[in-house]
């Protein structure tokens, strides 16, 4: 019984040792939450997320058992909680920026200049992501236009050559204009 008392007491004990944050965990956490609150994660997060699918809402060729689900999405995508956001955000975070790194960013986004980014950073990032689609559709318009540039010309040069198996064929004009000539006795013969 003392055996079995002993070995529920050690698991219990282990269990909580390991549940339990540390204390660089817990700044590393409030910190990252202060830094989520300074730089808006959660609107930029809601707002990259469900842009196309809020167009997609109002698309009348989608059918409206879809555009219910899609309606869901969004809503619970708006109700995302802060733990929620930590566990998508906090980790990949953590891996490439120290708490003192995620301390000093928190001063940058409190300051007047932080503060200014965060506030017009989503509509430098739709201008961004319009002058990109925009920048894309020249390259593909060109890139369309020279394929078939090369695809008119291919075309060309087959429809030359069904045209010359069409015609018969024509002997050297000089062969056809001259005269057969032998050489008889050194002197010259015409045929």
């Amino acid at each position: 019984k003392l055996v079995l008392l002993t070995a529920v007491l050690y698991i219990s004990g282990s269990t909580l040792l390991f549940s339990q944050e540390s204390k660089e965990d817990k700044a590393y956490k409030e910190k990252f939450i202060e830094f989520m609150s300074l730089n808006n994660t959660k609107e930029t997060f809601i707002n990259s997320t469900i842009g196309i699918i809020e167009q997609n809402i109002d698309n009348p060729q989608v059918p409206e058992e879809q555009k219910n689900l899609l309606k869901e999405f969004v809503s619970r995508i708006k109700a995302i909680s802060q733990e929620d956001l930590l566990n998508i955000f906090m980790n990949p975070y953590k891996k490439s920026i120290s708490l003192s790194d995620l301390t000093k960013l928190n001063k940058f986004y409190a300051s007047p200049i932080g503060k200014k980014i965060t506030q017009s950073q989503f509509d430098i990032s739709k201008e961004v992501k319009i002058n990109a689609e925009n920048y894309g559709k020249v390259i593909a318009e060109e890139l369309v236009k020279k394929y078939q540039d090369q695809a008119a010309k291919k075309q060309e040069e087959l429809k030359k050559a069904e045209e010359a198996k069409k015609q018969p064929e024509i002997k050297n004009t000089e062969e056809v204009a001259k005269p057969k000539v032998e050489l008889k006795n050194n002197k010259s013969v015409k045929k």
